[in-house]
């Protein structure tokens, strides 16, 4: 979804690449010399790494850490609103292993 969205907003080619992939492939792209940006979505434990790493390449990063899931609703997008936004909304909230859920649904942006 993430790069249908990148291939929508008409980004020039080799702008956006989507990588889910494991430590061996983010690593080699994290070191390599021609990636000028890393924008990592994932755990707290890789993360910190991940940056100190940009931080010592003088490479741009952007992380987002903690294993919540964004959600994004167009205005053409299908939402039950009976059903569908309430469950979003109370998984946010619902306390699971130590009071986070990682599959809560957060941030949410409706359009």
């Amino acid at each position: 979804m993430l790069a249908q969205v990148g291939e929508d907003a008409v980004l020039p080619a080799g702008v956006l690449h989507v990588v889910p992939d494991g430590p061996a492939t983010g690593n080699a792209l994290v070191l390599q010399p021609k990636v000028g940006m890393i924008s990592f979505r994932g755990s707290t434990v890789v993360g910190p790494s991940m940056g100190q790493i940009c931080e010592q390449m003088l490479k741009k990063v952007s992380l987002e850490l903690g294993c919540n899931n964004a959600i994004v609703v167009l205005d053409d997008g299908y939402v039950d609103a009976a059903r569908g936004v309430p469950l979003c909304i109370k998984d946010k909230f619902v306390c699971r292993q130590a009071g986070t859920s990682c599959v809560a649904r957060w941030p949410m942006s409706m359009h």
